[in-house]
């Protein structure tokens, strides 16, 4: 039978949380991953303020400081959206896609580009970095 963590425990061990954000113009492709590399959030978002809303629920059901210190990873340095995490106190890493596009074919067996594999690989690319 498993064994439940005490509250305290259980936020240690989410606290390390990276997201990744596969930027549009007109929407957004989020994942959130764990220390372990495991996918805690996988949602397409709005361009517009209710998509950061709901991006800041999503991310608050993980951790109770929100987006602050939280890493973000996101194709664009610009923008409404980027703007808004930077606001809410998150550590943004601009990327260029091209290096999302490098990483990813590096860690998959086939080239075929995939939307849902862009964004965990924009979510790990941070932690790889230091």
């Amino acid at each position: 039978m498993p064994v439940a963590l005490p509250d305290e425990d259980r936020t240690d061990e989410m606290a390390q949380l990276w997201c990744g954000i596969d930027w549009a113009e007109r929407h957004h492709d989020v994942a959130v991953i764990d220390n372990r590399g495991s996918l805690l959030i996988k949602e397409r978002i709005s361009d517009d303020v209710a998509g950061f809303d709901r991006l800041v629920e999503l991310i608050l059901e993980l951790r109770k400081d929100g987006l602050d210190g939280l890493p973000v990873a996101i194709e664009t340095a610009q923008g409404l959206l980027v703007s808004a995490i930077r606001a809410a106190g998150a550590d943004v890493f601009a990327i260029n896609p091209l290096s999302v596009s490098r990483y990813r074919d590096r860690h998959s067996p086939s080239r075929t580009k995939m939307r849902r594999r862009r964004r965990a690989c924009a979510g790990q690319y941070p932690s790889h970095r230091s």
